[in-house]
């Protein structure tokens, strides 16, 4: 029983169309390598999700997600403190579970069930918070200074305590959607096609437009696979409405005499630049991804952070 259609191949004979054509018997098992750097900072990690498929609805398959390996593997640039509760809390998040929806690609959607994973981000900012103490006092700042440290801190976890599921959708589900991003899709051999996404930015708790280019770098039927490349950068005709709309926000509550002021809040946004570049190697059989490496990275207010992501999927 396939409980996701096989795609059709296109009939026209310059177009392929990817099939996604899995079984609806047995788990998915996605091994994934994190290499992030934050200024100073940076960690890599390992992890290891079982996707397990639990029941049908029309053409959506709930998924249960479960962490069944977890491996800070190198930390640098950040204090004693944190590198502790860091390596705590990879430990911890084996064994996590959480539920979401998925379409007809294996694209996810929305959390369906996820007290478990809510409740480990709550334990999560309380150990932040303690962490915030112990540094504070370790770094001798006064009363002032903690509350300016601990605001920051609240501010930075807030979205991951939220019980509103679209929230900490944002936050659990945006990786596993990148690596479903290129399964069904249809494309033009020998072109590049563009298509509009969008990007969640964090900072701003906003989407953005961004102009995604495709292309179907190899095709190999004997082989059984293809290889798709992505590049993903913000949509400059919608992006320059938003700095406009901003402003004229800025102005409505602030009033224009404080203008110069607008200027260079509107300005550091317009200094924003959220960009990403991915490639997958396509399981023909399957539809699935067998291995993929994505590179995103993100320049705003004067500070870069860069994400790169390899992984590999088995349909076991």
């Amino acid at each position: 029983m396939l409980f996701f259609a096989a795609s059709t191949w296109a009939q026209d004979e310059e177009t392929r169309t990817l099939p996604f054509e899995i079984e609806f018997k047995k788990p998915i098992i996605i091994e994934v390598t994190i290499n992030q750097s934050q200024g100073p900072a940076k960690f890599k990690a390992k992890e290891i999700y079982r996707l397990t498929p639990k029941k049908r609805q029309d053409d959506i398959v709930i998924y249960e997600a479960k962490t069944i390996g977890s491996e800070l593997i190198s930390l640098e640039g950040v204090p004693a403190f944190l590198s502790e509760l860091l390596h705590n809390l990879s430990e911890e998040a084996k064994g996590l579970t959480y539920e979401y929806a998925a379409d007809e690609t294996g694209f996810p959607i929305e959390l369906t069930k996820y007290k478990k994973i809510n409740s480990f981000m709550k334990k999560m900012g309380k150990n932040m918070k303690k962490w915030a103490r112990k540094f504070g006092k370790s770094e001798g700042l006064n009363d002032q200074q903690l509350a300016v440290m601990n605001g920051l801190v609240d501010q930075s976890i807030a979205p991951f305590l939220s019980d509103d599921p679209e929230v900490l959708g944002r936050l659990v589900l945006e990786q596993g959607q990148m690596m479903f991003f290129a399964t069904g899709r249809e494309f033009y051999v020998d072109y590049k096609s563009e298509s509009k996404g969008t990007r969640y930015f964090e900072e701003g708790q906003a989407y953005f437009h961004t102009t995604d280019t495709w292309q179907l770098v190899n095709y190999d039927e004997e082989a059984g696979e293809a290889v798709v490349h992505l590049e993903q950068t913000l949509h400059p005709e919608e992006y320059q409405a938003f700095l406009v709309r901003y402003n004229d926000m800025l102005v409505e509550q602030h009033g224009a005499a404080r203008q110069a002021e607008i200027d260079v809040a509107v300005d550091k946004y317009r200094q924003l630049k959220l960009t990403r570049s991915a490639e997958y190697t396509i399981d023909l059989a399957t539809g699935l991804p067998s291995i993929g490496t994505i590179r995103s990275e993100k320049v705003f207010g004067g500070q870069s952070e860069i994400e790169e992501t390899t992984f590999s999927m088995k349909y076991k």
